[in-house]
C-alpha cells in the first residue's frame, strides 16, 4: 500500500468515526436539554419530532356474537408483518378497502379455525402515540372504511358407510 492509498484509508476511516460518534455531543449538554435519552439514538431518523396522532390502517374481525378480533398477518396478504402493513396502506390509498376486506373475508372462511367469524372490517384508527406507547393507553378513534361477510364454508361431502366399503 502506497502513501496515498493508505492517507485515504485513513481520510474515509475518520469520516466514518466521527459520523458513528457524532451523536455523541449530546452527551455534553445537560440531561434536560438532551433531545433523547437512548443511547446513540440522536440521529434525525430516532429523534425527530413525530406527530403527536398518527393514522393507521388495520384490520378487525368480528364475531357472530359481536366480539372483535384482531387478525393475524398471515390472513391478510403474503410477507412479514411490514410488509403486510405497506399492503394495507397502498390498498386503502388506492380506493381498494372493499376488496381488500371480500379477500380477508375469503381467506379467513377458508381456514377451518376460524369459523366463529362473521365480518371483516378495514378500520381506520387515529391514535395518540404518547398515551399509546408512553401510558400504555389506547386513546383515539376509529372509523370503519370497508366491510366483508365472511361466506360460509362449503357443505363437508359425507360418504355413506355402504359407499366406503364399495371403494376399499
Amino acid at each position: 500500500m502506497n502513501s496515498g492509498e493508505r492517507r485515504a484509508a485513513v481520510t474515509v476511516t475518520a469520516a466514518l468515526l466521527a459520523c458513528v460518534l457524532w451523536p455523541l455531543r449530546q452527551y455534553r449538554r445537560p440531561r434536560t436539554e438532551r433531545r433523547d435519552g437512548f443511547p446513540l439514538s440522536h440521529y434525525p431518523m430516532f429523534s425527530a419530532p413525530r406527530p403527536a396522532k398518527v393514522t393507521v390502517y388495520y384490520l378487525v374481525a368480528e364475531t357472530r356474537e359481536g366480539d372483535r378480533r384482531y387478525l393475524a398477518h398471515r390472513y391478510i396478504g403474503p410477507g412479514g408483518l411490514n410488509q403486510v402493513r405497506r399492503q394495507v396502506n397502498r390498498r386503502v390509498a388506492e380506493g381498494r378497502a372493499t376488496t381488500l376486506a371480500r379477500q380477508v373475508a375469503g381467506r379467513v372462511a377458508g381456514h377451518g379455525g376460524v369459523g366463529m367469524i362473521a365480518q371483516v372490517h378495514v378500520v381506520q384508527g387515529r391514535f395518540h402515540l404518547d398515551r399509546c406507547f408512553g401510558q400504555h393507553q389506547v386513546v383515539g378513534s376509529e372509523r370503519i372504511l370497508a366491510t366483508a361477510e365472511v361466506p360460509a364454508a362449503p357443505p363437508m361431502k359425507i360418504m355413506e358407510p355402504d359407499r366406503l366399503r364399495a371403494q376399499a
